[in-house]
């Protein structure tokens, strides 16, 4: 299973983000995850739970802000050791720097069932044109070790 955010937005990968009609789509080349961040949605009820939540967004300025929850309960959600529950809820804001240079990732994240407190975090990407986009496909074999304990 792909790291759902915000695992798979501070892991120190290459990232592709992709506009499409109405989405705007974040991948992580280190375990091929992929969120889909809604664009003309307002309300998350009506979405099914899943690992990456349900993610709706939109722009103040430059500023995309992301507002996700609908998660499903997850061992590693909220953390490399750390579970989440349906309750987690993920706002995150994603800033250009004026030169284009870079990216600044700020997550809040809140899971009540988990977490003691909110979490907060910041994060720079850096823009790096001259790298290839090249995610590992999952080797079922390899995987086949994690499934029987």
């Amino acid at each position: 299973m792909p790291n759902p955010a915000p695992v798979l937005m501070i892991t120190p990968d290459l990232k592709r983000i992709t506009a499409g009609e109405g989405v705007i789509l974040i991948a992580g080349e280190f375990d091929g995850a992929q969120r889909t961040i809604h664009m003309e949605v307002s309300v998350h009820e009506s979405a099914a739970a899943s690992i990456q939540g349900y993610s709706i967004g939109h722009w103040e300025s430059k500023t995309l802000v992301i507002d996700t929850s609908r998660f499903a309960n997850y061992a590693l959600g909220d953390g490399y050791g750390v579970p989440s529950g349906a309750g987690k809820r993920l706002m995150e804001r994603l800033t250009p720097a004026a030169d284009g240079a870079s990216l600044s990732y700020h997550f809040e994240l809140s899971d009540p069932e988990f977490l003691a407190a909110p979490v907060a975090g910041d994060v720079q990407w850096v823009f790096r044109p001259n790298m290839t986009y090249a995610p590992l496909k999952c080797d079922l074999n390899n995987a086949r070790r994690f499934t029987a304990h």
